[in-house]
Order: C-alpha cells, then sequence, then structure tokens
C-alpha cells in the first residue's frame, strides 16, 4: 500500500504471509523433510516506510524519509533440525531494520545524513552446522546441543549499525 497522506507526506506499508512447506514425501540428504517449513522463508514480514518533503527559500528543499522492516525467524536447513532454533543461529535469523535520511538540496548541491540498520540488530543471511572439526562460533551459544565438543554453528552476519553523511552535486 502507499498513500499520499499530505502534500509532504507520503507512506508505505506491506505484509506478507508466507505457508510455504515442502510436500509430502520430500527427502534432503536421505532424511524426509515432507511438511517442513522451507529454506530461508519466514511465516511473516512486514515493512513501513514514510517520506517528507518541503520546498523551502530559495532554491532549497528538505526531505526526511525513513522504514522500518520485520523478517520473522527462518531455517537454514531443510530438515529444521533443532540445533539451529536452539542455537544462536535461529535466534539471529530474525530481524527488525530501521533505516533513516535527512536531505537538503540547494540548486546543484545535496546534502544527506543516513542511517541503516539504527537499531544495531544483529542477524544472520544464512547459518550451517558443522561436527568434528572447529569452526567459529556465533555467540557463546553457537555450540550445537548433543554434538560433539567441537561442534558449532557458522554463519554469514549481515551489515551493523551504519551512518553516514553524503555529499552530492549534479553537474
Amino acid at each position: 500500500m502507499m498513500a499520499r497522506v499530505t502534500g509532504w507526506l507520503d507512506v508505505s506499508a506491506a505484509y506478507t504471509y508466507y505457508d510455504s512447506t515442502y510436500k509430502d514425501g520430500s527427502i534432503s540428504s536421505g532424511t524426509p523433510i515432507g511438511g517442513n517449513r522451507t529454506v530461508s522463508t519466514p511465516k511473516h514480514t512486514w515493512q513501513l516506510g514514510w517520506n517528507m518533503g518541503w520546498e523551502l527559500a530559495n532554491d532549497t528543499s528538505l526531505s526526511l524519509g525513513g522504514s522500518y522492516a520485520y523478517k520473522d525467524e527462518v531455517f537454514f536447513d531443510p530438515t529444521n533440525d533443532t540445533f539451529i532454533p536452539l542455537s544462536e543461529g535461529q535466534q539471529y535469523s530474525k530481524r527488525s531494520i530501521l533505516n533513516a535520511t535527512a536531505s537538503l538540496t540547494w540548486k546543484n548541491w545535496e546534502l544527506t545524513v543516513w542511517g541503516r540498520n539504527l537499531l544495531d540488530d544483529i542477524y544472520l543471511a544464512s547459518s550451517t552446522g558443522f561436527a568434528g572439526f572447529y569452526t567459529s562460533h556465533i555467540g557463546d551459544g553457537g555450540r550445537l546441543p548433543g554434538w560433539p565438543a567441537n561442534a558449532s554453528v557458522s554463519g554469514n552476519l549481515q551489515e551493523p549499525l551504519n551512518y553516514g553523511v553524503s555529499i552530492k552535486y549534479t553537474h
């Protein structure tokens, strides 16, 4: 949904519900996975966004914008193995991301102050369990319950909190 609330305010919203499971009889690496949730598919996702803009004096404009997005936890393995839900890997697949910008434009110049992942939500794009050799841990809870002492969960963390200032000149 997108709406122009006033001449200076636009808002957007989106919601998705996924009921995605593997077909009965499906097998992954010899393990039945029929009825399991599909890999990297959250049940719920939603997003809210806003953009505000004003024309000021002397060819100057100001705009403020932002978005907030939520994505439910996911399984990184088609077996929906319990080592992932019980580990830091499952916890860190859920995310809430807040982004914001403020821009001042004057003639051909634009100054923007921006921030991404302002809540500094740590989250994984992928995760894998390993047994029999050592890999890096994800937090203190990265060891797999019931696995050998040298087993762990490894994953790829996504972009942390970051912010900056950008200056742009358009000729």
